[in-house]
C-alpha cells in the first residue's frame, strides 16, 4: 500500500495511574499498563477495487462469516499478509522533507478493526481519487530512528 497511502498516524499513548492513599493527600503513582491508540490509515482505492477488498476480506474473515471457507480464507497467504495468519506486522516510514526515510514506526501482531465505505460521486468536475480508511488494533508499535542518530 505504499503508493496509495494518503495519510496515516503515528498512534498515541496512554498510562494509567494508580493512587497511592495518603492520610493528607493521595500521591498519583505511574501504572503499569500501557494503553495504544489505534492506527488509521487513508489510502486510495485502486479502480479494481483490489486493496479495499483485500482489507474487507481480512475483516469479514476475522469476524463471523457465513460459512467455513470464508473464515479458513483468513488463513491463505496473500498480499496483506504473506504469513497467512490473522495477524501480520506493518511498518510505517517516516520521510524527510527529502524523502529519506528517518523513522521507521514497527506495529507487531496488527489486524483491521474498520474499513470505512467508499463514496463515489459523478458529479465532481475534477479528477478526485477514491479514499478509504481503515482502522487496526496491534500489540505494540517501537519507533526507530534511521537517520541523524544522536
Amino acid at each position: 500500500m505504499n503508493f496509495f497511502c494518503q495519510s496515516a498516524t503515528i498512534p498515541g499513548l496512554s498510562l494509567g495511574e494508580a493512587v497511592q492513599v495518603n492520610p493528607f493527600r493521595d500521591i498519583p503513582i505511574p501504572g503499569d499498563k500501557i494503553q495504544f491508540e489505534e492506527l488509521t490509515i487513508r489510502f486510495i482505492v485502486d479502480e479494481e477495487l483490489k486493496n479495499w477488498i483485500e482489507i474487507y476480506n481480512w475483516l469479514y474473515g476475522l469476524g463471523y462469516p457465513e460459512n467455513l471457507e470464508q473464515s479458513a480464507e483468513v488463513s491463505k497467504p496473500s498480499l496483506m499478509k504473506p504469513l497467512g495468519t490473522k495477524y501480520s506486522d506493518a511498518t510505517l516510514l517516516v520521510l524527510t522533507s527529502n524523502k529519506n526515510v528517518q523513522h521507521r514506526v514497527v506495529f507487531q501482531n496488527i489486524f483491521p478493526v474498520t474499513l470505512s465505505q467508499i463514496l463515489m460521486d459523478s458529479s465532481v468536475a475534477e479528477v478526485e481519487y477514491i479514499t478509504a480508511d481503515v482502522t487496526f488494533a496491534y500489540t505494540i508499535y517501537n519507533i526507530e530512528r534511521l537517520i541523524g542518530e544522536r
